[in-house]
């Protein structure tokens, strides 16, 4: 039996457990709370992506983890116990895994396939704006004064009359 699963954390988070976390414990009387956590911020902005890249593969390792695990709970007994919009969100998060694994598996070499499809036929991009508009596009709607009134029909008698 496999118990709910819960969101792995980011790699963001992971940093702030790792860095951040211990800096609060022993931080300076007179800093604030808002102050370390800013610096915490700005030197996650800072990072480059290889000083990061430990971070995002203990996360997407995490990750994994969970959607195995999500993937058990929703094969389990206690899947159908759920209610239905629970039911509905694990669903909608298993089948959002399942995508990007596509997308990761994927990605480099459709990146690469996509640049080379743009060098072979080396169209320049029209900007906007440019690019010529028909006539029936440019031209606006009339005006009500425009328009002429429409003829007046006679009015339908009722079986009453």
């Amino acid at each position: 039996e496999a118990p709910l699963p819960h969101r792995p954390p980011t790699a963001y988070h992971i940093f702030k457990e790792q860095e951040h976390e211990p800096q609060l414990r022993r931080r300076p009387s007179g800093m604030r709370m808002a102050e370390i956590r800013r610096s915490a911020v700005a030197r996650w902005h800072k990072m480059t992506p290889d000083q990061r890249k430990p971070f995002e593969t203990l996360a997407k390792r995490k990750f994994t983890v969970y959607v195995r695990s999500l993937r058990a709970f929703i094969r389990g007994p206690h899947f159908h116990e759920l209610d239905k919009k629970t039911r509905d969100a694990l669903l909608a998060e298993d089948a959002w895994a399942r995508r990007s694994e596509q997308r990761s598996s994927r990605g480099k070499s459709m990146e690469r396939a996509r640049a080379k499809s743009m060098e072979r036929t080396k169209r320049p991009r029209s900007l906007p704006g440019t690019m010529e508009r028909s006539p029936e596009r440019n031209s606006r709607p009339p005006r009500v004064s425009e328009v002429e009134p429409a003829a007046k029909r006679p009015r339908k008698s009722s079986p009453e009359e």
